[in-house]
């Protein structure tokens, strides 16, 4: 599931690229970010692997790809001289947000800290998993719908918040690299 969804994100990415120019941001975000969201709600309410390979793999990885290019663009057009700069820090969320999730989501489903009890053997070692009638199961599509909500509020307050910079025409091509001292 995981490759399919980095290799669909890939290709979202070059058409996200592609309407930069042509597309208003806050109408990539909201589109983006409505495809992203929609598909995580739409995850939580189902059963099927299926249905839950397509939404995950294929329609939340669309949405992800559309903006993920947004706002380090964006923010080269406000800053072009730091642009190192900008994209790293931006970045840099994306791997704070990873570390953040991982708390919040472990305190959604398994709020009193239920070790699993079940031993599964796979022939080499012993793998020990929550049961199927496991409470922190129970709690995994309220987790879902709950970092649903709480994805689209955020893609909300981006939507409201990134404005466009028109690119002022230049005679003359950028330069590779200022002098450090500018």
């Amino acid at each position: 599931m995981y490759p399919l969804n980095i290799f669909v994100s890939a290709i979202y990415m070059q058409f996200g690229t592609l309407l930069l120019d042509k597309m208003h941001p806050k109408a990539q975000m909201l589109l983006g970010g409505t495809l992203f969201c929609g598909s995580i709600m739409a995850m939580s309410y189902t059963s099927s692997y299926w249905l839950f390979l397509v939404l995950q793999s294929v329609i939340n990885a669309s949405g992800l790809g559309l903006i993920y290019m947004l706002p380090v663009r964006n923010a080269w057009l406000f800053y072009p001289r730091k642009k190192g700069m900008v994209s790293g820090m931006i970045l840099m969320c994306y791997s704070v947000g990873a570390i953040i999730w991982s708390f919040l989501t472990t305190k959604l489903c398994n709020p009193d800290n239920i070790l699993p009890t079940l031993r599964i053997s796979n022939g080499e070692t012993i793998e020990i998993l929550f049961a199927p009638n496991s409470p922190v199961l129970d709690r995994v599509p309220f987790m879902i719908r709950t970092l649903a909500i709480i994805y689209f509020c955020c893609i909300m307050l981006a939507t409201f918040l990134i404005s466009p910079k028109e690119e002022e025409p230049s005679l003359f091509r950028e330069p590779l690299m200022y002098n450090s001292h500018d």
